[in-house]
């Protein structure tokens, strides 16, 4: 009963008084309810109000054709409400011919209360638990996206720093010992990061740690900003390398947050990662950390491009999470959706803003992070 105590349900027929008695069995039970006359007015109410489920009188018209549920079937199916007919026949012929009309169930009038509770109640609770099955299924896709993005670009460093070490290693002016093993440890460092990425996602892939906010999602450890930053320029340099790419760190503090290291790290690795890859050769890349502009106790991370300007008209579409298939688009705004959308959806969860800006003295692009920094800020550079 508490579950669909909140449901709305719409009543529809030309015998008010028929459906005001089947209006007090709900009201009984605690299930609000609403009833409107057959025709445009149950469809223009269907439409306004959003029932979770509609009971429709099957004796709409003078032949018994379902005019009505006809018309509703379009927003019913849109809004994946369940139609269930009310009619006094008893015949299997005229009960078959209301499910092919689009009824999930038929229901003898003059009704019994308990027979149209059970039968209401079920079919919300039917169709409660397909909209958590919807919802269940589009978040295991989110975290199969995030899941292989996160890994991607850690990965793909890896191969690339290997490569280059072994390039350092072969050279017969290679680098000093000391310098191969500082890489070694930069591919250490990266695969513990890995790691600690995919057990913060899998730990994280109940829908209420989104919606919950009383979860803890942040940590006791002081978590150094700039610290993560530095190690992402080292994990991304053999990428940079190879195309000629410069990458300068400009930092004006070094803010310390609770936020975990590993959803940090996802995030920043988002825009690094893609001004790497779309910047042009021989080109340098700011990446920077200041204070942020709208308030002094968050700090802002932003990455400055050197590559296509994006149009701020469709620039907030580059965000937003789109489907994959076969017919998606292999441009620039395609190529960014599935990270800089979970990027989006990790900054949001955390109160924080992100967002692209036209760089104001060159070609390129500044995407920006804003997050709370929350606690004490070391000054000492």
């Amino acid at each position: 009963k508490e579950d669909i105590s909140r449901s709305l349900v719409l009543i529809v027929g030309n015998h008010l008084h028929d459906l005001e008695i089947i209006g007090k069995h709900l009201h009984n039970y605690g299930i609000s309810y609403i009833i409107a006359k057959a025709g445009n007015d149950a469809v223009e109410t269907a439409q306004k109000e959003n029932p979770e489920l509609i009971l429709l009188d099957y004796l709409v018209s003078a032949d018994g054709e379902p005019k009505v549920c006809k018309q509703l079937k379009s927003h019913a199916q849109k809004a994946q409400v369940p139609i269930i007919f009310l009619s006094t026949t008893r015949s299997s012929a005229e009960v078959l011919k209301c499910f092919k009309a689009g009824a999930i169930d038929h229901i003898t009038v003059p009704v019994v209360g308990e027979e149209l509770i059970s039968r209401v109640q079920t079919h919300l609770q039917l169709k409660a638990a397909r909209k958590a099955l919807r919802l269940h299924s589009r978040n295991k896709v989110e975290l199969l996206e995030r899941l292989a993005h996160c890994i991607k670009n850690p990965s793909g460093a890896i191969a690339a720093i290997s490569k280059s070490l072994q390039e350092d290693l072969e050279d017969e002016y290679n680098q000093p010992l000391s310098q191969s093993l500082s890489v070694l440890k930069v591919i250490e460092e990266t695969a513990i990061s890995m790691t600690d990425m995919v057990n913060g996602i899998l730990d994280e892939t109940n829908e209420a740690w989104i919606n919950d906010q009383s979860k803890d999602r942040a940590t006791t450890t002081k978590v150094c900003v700039s610290s993560i930053i530095e190690h992402l320029l080292q994990l991304n340099f053999a990428n940079a390398r190879s195309k000629k790419i410069r990458i300068q760190f400009e930092a004006e503090y070094k803010p310390l947050t609770r936020i975990k290291r590993q959803i940090l790290f996802e995030i920043f690795d988002n825009l690094l990662s893609n001004a790497i890859k779309y910047s042009r050769q021989d080109a340098t890349i700011y990446v920077r950390l200041r204070a942020a502009r709208h308030s002094a106790q968050y700090f802002r991370f932003e990455v400055e491009d050197y590559a296509q300007a994006i149009p701020q008209t469709t620039a907030m579409q580059m965000f937003a999470a789109r489907p994959r298939g076969q017919n998606a688009r292999k441009d620039r705004l395609d190529s960014h959706g599935v990270g800089l959308s979970v990027a989006m959806r990790l900054v949001r969860i955390h109160n924080g803003r992100m967002g692209v800006e036209p760089s104001s003295n060159r070609d390129g692009n500044i995407f920006y992070i804003e997050l709370n920094g929350d606690i004490q800020t070391d000054y000492s550079l």
